[in-house]
C-alpha cells in the first residue's frame, strides 16, 4: 500500500472559449476538443498534485501557464479538500497476508509456466545470438586432448572447456563482432532500467539504474550458464543419430549425415535452451519482484499478476436511499476453480439467476463496517 496519491485535477482557466494548451497532455486536449464545443465559452486545463498520506500535504506538479495566484487559489483549493490525513481502515488482504503471498514468487516457474516458456523463448533467442556472435569452441581439440589425458588432466581440460565457453572475453569479442548482440544486450539493460519504479529525484534515479544494472547482471550470468548447459547435451545428442546409424548398419553420406547432424544440434539446442532458460529466467523475475515488492513497495501489480491467485477477491455493493447511500465492501477469502462449480437445481434457480452455483459456500464477509454517505454531508 502507498502512502502518496496523485491526483488529476481538471480546472477551468480565464478563457472565454476553448483552446489546446501545449502544456496539457495530448490525450486531453483530444478529449477536450471531443467534449467541448466551439460554441462553448469555456476553457480547461489539467494539474497534477500529490498527497501524501501522514500529513495531508498538497505539492503542486503543474501543467499550464496560468499563473503564481491561480496556483495558489488552486493548491488552497484542492487544500480544503484533502487537508486531513487520509489512512486505510482496513487493507484486504492484510499486509502480512500480501507478504506472505509474494513470497510465492520465488516458485516462480512452477506457478507461472506460460510465463516461464515465454522467458525461455527470449533466452533461447539471445543464446543463440550469442552462440552465432562468439568465438565456436573447439570441441574436437578438447576431445582429442582428452582420450589421450588422465583423470586430473582431463578434469582440467573440462574446467577448460566451460571456463572458455562463458568466460568474459568470449562476450566481449560477441559485443565487438555483432551489432546485433550489442544492441540486444543494451536494450535488455536499458529496458531493465527503465522498468524500475522509484520515482523521480537524483538518488532515485542512481537507484534505477543500479538496481537495473543488478538485474541485467543477473539475466546475463544467467544466459551463459544457459548457453552452456545447452551447448553441452546438444553436441553429444547431434552425435548419436550418426552412432544409431552406424550400429544397425545404415549407410548414409557424408553430406545429409552433417546436414542432419546440424538439425538434430539445432532442434536440441533449442529444447534445452528454452527451458532451461525458462525455468530460471522466470526464478530470477520471481526472485526480482519478490525483494522488489517487499522492500521498496514496488511492481506489486505485477508480482501478483503474474501469480494468477484466484482467491481474495472483493468488490462493493450500494445501497441507494433518497438521503443517503450506504456501501458495502465484501470480500471472499477462498474462490473455488473451475471443478468448484455446479448447475443449480430448479429449487435454486427461483431465488438465483444465474447458470452455475458454488458446490461449498464462498462465506462472504465484510473487509470493514458498511460506509454511511448522508445526502446532507455532501459539498454542493
Amino acid at each position: 500500500m502507498k502512502n502518496r496519491l496523485d491526483l488529476h485535477w481538471i480546472e477551468v482557466t480565464e478563457r472565454d472559449h476553448r483552446l489546446a494548451d501545449p502544456e496539457d497532455p495530448l490525450e486531453f486536449n483530444r478529449m477536450e476538443q471531443r467534449i467541448v464545443k466551439d460554441s462553448d465559452k469555456v476553457d480547461f486545463t489539467m494539474k497534477d498534485y500529490e498527497v501524501a498520506s501522514d500529513t495531508g500535504r498538497v505539492a503542486s506538479k503543474g501543467f499550464g501557464r496560468q499563473g503564481l495566484t491561480r496556483r495558489r487559489r488552486a493548491r488552497e483549493s484542492i487544500r480544503r479538500l484533502v487537508s486531513y490525513p487520509y489512512h486505510s481502515p482496513r487493507i484486504y488482504p492484510s499486509k502480512m497476508t500480501s507478504r506472505l503471498l509474494s513470497l510465492k514468487n520465488m516458485f516462480l516457474p512452477l506457478r507461472n509456466r506460460k510465463f516461464a516458456l515465454f522467458v525461455g523463448m527470449v533466452y533461447f533467442i539471445y543464446a543463440w545470438a550469442f552462440e552465432v556472435s562468439a568465438p565456436s569452441v573447439d570441441v574436437k581439440k578438447w576431445s582429442a586432448e582428452g582420450a589421450q589425458a588422465s583423470a586430473a588432466e582431463a578434469m582440467k581440460l573440462l574446467n577448460g572447456v566451460l571456463f572458455e565457453t562463458i568466460s568474459p572475453s568470449r562476450v566481449l569479442h560477441a559485443v565487438r563482432d555483432s551489432p546485433l548482440f550489442f544492441f540486444m544486450l543494451l536494450g535488455l539493460w536499458v529496458g531493465l532500467i527503465h522498468y524500475v519504479d522509484l520515482g523521480k529525484g537524483a538518488l532515485r534515479k542512481i537507484g534505477k539504474v543500479v538496481l537495473g544494472t543488478l538485474h541485467f547482471t543477473a539475466h546475463l550470468t544467467a544466459l551463459l550458464i544457459v548457453s552452456l548447459l545447452a551447448f553441452a547435451p546438444s553436441a553429444l545428442f547431434a552425435a548419436l543419430p550418426a552412432l544409431i546409424a552406424k550400429t544397425v548398419g545404415l549407410q548414409v553420406s557424408a553430406g545429409f549425415a552433417d546436414v542432419f547432424n546440424q538439425a538434430w544440434f539445432l532442434v536440441s539446442y533449442a529444447l534445452v535452451s528454452i527451458f532451461v532458460g525458462g525455468f530460471v529466467g522466470a526464478a530470477i523475475m520471481g526472485c526480482y519482484w519478490t525483494l522488489t515488492c517487499l522492500l521498496f513497495n514496488m511492481h506489486c501489480g505485477d508480482a501478483f499478476g503474474a501469480l494468477m491467485i484466484r482467491d481474495y477477491k472483493h468488490f462493493l455493493r450500494m445501497r441507494f436511499q433518497p438521503d443517503k447511500v450506504t456501501i458495502y465492501p465484501i470480500a471472499i477469502d477462498r474462490v473455488p476453480g473451475r471443478r468448484g462449480w455446479r448447475v443449480p437445481t430448479a429449487a435454486e434457480r427461483k431465488v438465483v439467476a444465474s447458470q452455475i452455483v458454488p458446490k461449498q459456500n464462498l462465506d462472504p464477509h465484510l473487509i470493514e463496517a458498511p460506509i454511511v454517505i448522508e445526502a446532507s454531508s455532501v459539498r454542493q
